[in-house]
């Protein structure tokens, strides 16, 4: 199988402001604009994908009796028949310690490694890092010989035994994706700390999902070996030169260079970032889109673009594009901040919250022409569940929604 060739896969970096630089400025002032900047990555031929090393490590300490770990096991058999010969998967569980149920392997006697998955059994604590960690060093050979490789950590708890503090996790995280090795989350029901799930799928450069129900892990374990085989870049950041950056919507991390981290490059993937920059007059901005390739080396694309200008004009309507992912990204925020307010029991504030924000989007729809229907619906979701004095899933589902807008998987 031809590995696809990394240097060839060039993103296309478009740059679209909300309306045009102040023509008027006077010498040495500034303009502020939103600016929206579309990274889109060219379909990548399915034949043409690297081989993937997948460790899952999935939670079997007592709460997870019955159906979870019933239907975790289902999706864990339909990741095993799909992957192809040249893949190969681990199985890691936890509970009060870590167990492997099977080495890294290619699948090449499935009935076996179905019969292994059919003999898990619950019990215990949870301790998650010693899952994970050791799913991870099932990986670190193949990572360091150039596979592609990530660790599944799937639970519905919270760590009660070993290494449980969240900086200390996700630098243990870093370090690994630093390595080669990637790592996703997977949260199942109410229980367990959603903050520390997607902190450390941030920290693995990975994905962060949030199975309501348990019938939904299969929908999530395919998601995940979709984005898995779909990845041509990791360790992606940003850089921004001619403009001082007032605010990054996304809410990215950012990197020591001032640069944003940004998601692992997928085939096909359409990213829309959205920066609220001060512009002088004449100015050129110059990005640069940088990530590591699958050999890792470092690849870079740039752009210089001057942005267009003209006298303001008060009543010139916005662009609409920069409209609606602006207002998508401040729902983002809005739903973060909905999250930390059913955290600390404040509803009535949530309440407010949601329909000031239901205003405002009705209001910006109309005036700019832009369907904000996705936003509207999942406002009405979040009251619903408030109206129910839901905390945990108004807390969950909010966090999950925020986290899909700011790192773009909502659109893909």
């Amino acid at each position: 199988m031809g590995l696809y060739d990394p240097t060839g896969m060039k993103p296309i970096l478009t740059v679209i402001a909300n309306r045009p630089l102040n023509t008027f400025l006077p010498t040495g002032s500034h303009d502020t604009l939103d600016v929206l900047i579309r990274v889109q990555v060219p379909q990548a031929e399915s034949s043409q994908r690297q081989p993937l090393d997948l460790a899952l490590a999935i939670d079997v300490s007592g709460s997870m009796k019955g159906l979870p770990l019933e239907l975790a096991k289902a999706a864990t058999k339909l990741i095993l028949s799909q992957l192809q010969p040249s893949d190969r998967i681990a199985l890691v569980t936890f509970h009060s310690h870590a167990e492997v149920v099977f080495p890294l392997q290619p699948v090449t006697d499935l009935a076996a490694l179905e019969r292994l998955v059919d003999g898990l059994r619950v019990g215990g604590s949870t301790a998650l890092y010693a899952g994970w960690q050791t799913a991870s060093s099932l990986l670190m050979p193949g990572a360091l010989e150039g596979r592609l490789s990530r660790t599944l950590l799937l639970t519905d708890g919270r760590a009660n035994v070993g290494l449980r503090d969240p900086s200390g996790l996700a630098a243990q995280f870093s370090v690994a994706q630093i390595q080669g090795v990637s790592s996703s989350s997977v949260g199942v029901g109410l229980r367990y700390d959603e903050q520390l799930l997607e902190q450390l799928a941030g920290a693995g450069d990975g994905n962060y999902h949030f199975a309501e129900r348990p019938d939904e892990l299969s929908g999530i374990f395919e998601a995940e070996l979709h984005s898995l085989r779909g990845t041509l870049g990791r360790r992606v950041s940003l850089g921004i030169k001619g403009a001082v950056v007032k605010d990054a919507l996304n809410d990215l991390p950012r990197l020591s260079t001032g640069r944003s981290a940004l998601p692992p490059l997928r085939s096909g993937q359409t990213l829309d970032l959205v920066y609220r920059l001060e512009v002088q007059a004449k100015t050129t901005l110059e990005l640069r889109l940088a990530w590591d390739d699958h050999q890792g080396e470092r690849q870079t694309e740039r752009l210089s673009i001057h942005l267009p200008a003209a006298p303001l004009n008060g009543s010139a309507p916005e662009h609409a594009e920069v409209v609606q992912a602006r207002e998508r990204l401040l729902v983002a925020r809005a739903q973060r901040e909905i999250a930390r307010l059913a955290d600390v029991g404040d509803l009535s504030g949530a309440s407010v919250l949601i329909s000031g924000l239901r205003n405002r989007l009705m209001v910006e729809g109309m005036r700019s022409g832009v369907s904000l229907q996705t936003e509207l619906q999942q406002l009405a979701d979040l009251e619903a569940r408030l109206r129910r004095h839901d905390r945990a899933s108004v807390s969950k589902v909010a966090r999950k929604q925020s986290y899909d807008k700011m790192t773009g998987r909502e659109q893909n």
